[in-house]
């Protein structure tokens, strides 16, 4: 009965954040409606076994673990700069702003705000993926929660305001020529067809990322190999049974991540597991529906909600002026960053500029869709950001905690 009313709970919490739009809707609504029902005491439940929390991080791995496609990897070849420096960078970021979290926390929230804590909330890794390494590391859950969630609703609000302003001035101060114009909005489709998108290997001018001069059909036809190689690589095993390989080599890897004993393991793990499985079987088509994502986000928001006391939102209050000086901060090294690969890498500057903005991976592919950049590139970016960082960062703040910096 207790299981059942929590259940309950977290679902409604789950559809009611969803009606109101916040991002990751079904891990805050059920995490915040789990919460509550411990709160106050209307559910008394046992802690999740250690079985059901690998096969949950598992399923978490293999949504992040199916977003990359021969597509994805095609596009690493030419925007292998970004894949490498956006990590890295918010992976340093991370590091010296959770240094600069922790020191401007009030008293009545620095004698739990560990280091731990403060780099893993300020970090821009994935949302869920963050706090499952906050989970494993003993961080204070809710200020990373929290802060993420701060965090994201930030950058979705301001970072298109100051990436227009950027691209604007930079129109202003270097105007291009109507034949650069029209390059850079990239009239191109799959199959070399007018489309209105700009294309992603297209700086300055008719610059290429690796600074080649291109031609209108050499650009389609780069735009058509990048779009295509899922069609040629159709697996003919039956749609079940390559869900199954898959299923089993995800479980594989996030069983083998867990035993590895790295923080967020089985998350990592069960990517890599995903994406080699996948690749061996050939199955691109494969994807997880709509309503089994977000399910997933339920079971993870009732999984963090069993840890999450209401009655600590209070203290989470106090810590709005770090928050605020260190995703300004963030968000200025984002943009600078952008500006970098821009100049470096050759890339248009409004894509560069999206492929760094510190917020959610879904959120921002389709924000940057909407403004009429090809979404692929930025996509592939943000998940090497996610994967390089779930797989480097926990262990450095392991790392890092225990020298007692």
């Amino acid at each position: 009965m207790s299981w059942i009313c929590l259940i309950g709970a977290a679902v409604l919490g789950a559809y009611l954040a969803q009606w109101v739009h916040l991002p990751a809707a079904g891990m805050l609504g059920a995490l915040a409606g789990t919460a509550a029902v411990q709160s106050l005491g209307l559910s008394a439940v046992p802690s999740v076994p250690s079985w059901v929390l690998l096969v949950l991080y598992a399923a978490i791995g293999l949504l992040l673990g199916l977003k990359f496609t021969r597509a994805s990897l095609s596009y690493l070849q030419r925007i292998t700069l970004p894949a490498l420096l956006v990590p890295i960078v918010m992976i340093l970021s991370g590091c010296g702003l959770g240094f600069l979290y922790r020191a401007l926390a009030p008293a009545a929230a620095a004698s739990t705000l560990d280091l731990a804590t403060a780099v893993l909330a300020i970090t821009p890794g994935g949302f869920q993926e963050m706090s499952i390494a906050a989970q494993d590391l003993g961080a204070e859950l809710p200020a990373v929660i929290f802060t993420h969630l701060v965090r994201i609703i930030v950058v979705i609000g301001v970072y298109p305001w100051l990436l227009h302003q950027i691209v604007k001035s930079q129109a202003i101060v270097r105007p291009a020529t109507i034949e650069q114009r029209a390059l850079a909005v990239a009239p191109i489709t799959a199959a070399g067809s007018p489309a209105r998108r700009r294309d992603p290997i297209i700086g300055h001018g008719e610059q290429s990322a690796g600074g080649g001069s291109l031609s209108r059909s050499e650009i389609g036809e780069q735009a058509a190999d990048v779009r295509q190689p899922a069609a040629h690589a159709r697996s003919e095993l039956p749609h079940w049974l390559q869900w199954s390989i898959v299923g089993a080599g995800t479980m594989a890897g996030g069983a083998f991540g867990r035993w590895l004993g790295i923080p967020a393991g089985a998350v990592l793990g069960a990517v890599v597991g995903a994406i080699m499985s996948r690749t061996i079987v050939g199955a691109e088509a494969l994807a997880v529906s709509s309503q089994a994502r977000f399910g997933i986000q339920i079971a993870l928001g009732i999984n963090l909600g069993l840890q999450f006391e209401l009655g600590s939102l209070a203290t989470m209050l106090t810590l709005i002026v770090p928050i605020a000086v260190s995703l300004a901060a963030l968000i200025m090294l984002s943009l600078a960053t952008g500006w970098l690969i821009h100049k470096l890498a050759g890339l248009d500057l409004a894509l560069a500029l999206w492929t760094t903005a510190p917020a959610g991976l879904s959120e921002i592919t389709l924000l940057a869709e909407a403004d009429g950049i090809e979404p692929l590139p930025v996509l592939t970016v943000h998940l090497m950001r996610v994967i390089l960082i779930i797989a480097i960062q926990p262990s450095l703040v392991r790392a890092l905690a225990s020298v007692n910096l």
